[in-house]
């Protein structure tokens, strides 16, 4: 399955890949030591889906979320929108775009103090 997948555009089958590398997790962890080719292909899964947009708007999407960053979330909501990819983090990002904004500042001036990010 990942021999056809890594030869493909991982931004198209980034949750096959998703699958794929966990199926071949679990086998990793059951038998230990699976192939050199094998391995390999596990390998590569994880860094196509790592480095593709879709993987690199994951991680972001977690780093803006855990300081609330305005700006910073809606590029990321942008770019995810513009590739029809949702996840929960991004789900949660666009749920406080849509807040008034006086609910806005109350969060984020929590998040500040948690911060100690006193410029806020």
């Amino acid at each position: 399955k990942l021999e056809k997948l890594v030869d493909q555009d991982p931004n198209k089958v980034y949750y096959k890949l998703a699958e794929a590398v966990d199926a071949g997790t679990k086998l990793r962890e059951e038998f230990n030591y699976p192939t050199k080719r094998q391995e390999e292909l596990i390998e590569t899964a994880i860094d196509l889906r790592a480095n593709s947009d879709l993987g690199k708007i994951d991680a972001e999407s977690d780093k803006v979320l855990a300081v609330l960053d305005r700006e910073a979330m809606q590029d990321i909501l942008d770019r995810a929108e513009s590739f029809n990819h949702s996840t929960p983090t991004l789900k949660e990002i666009k749920r406080l775009l849509r807040l008034p904004m006086i609910e806005w500042y109350e969060i984020e001036i929590k998040k500040a103090e948690e911060l100690r990010d006193e410029s806020r």
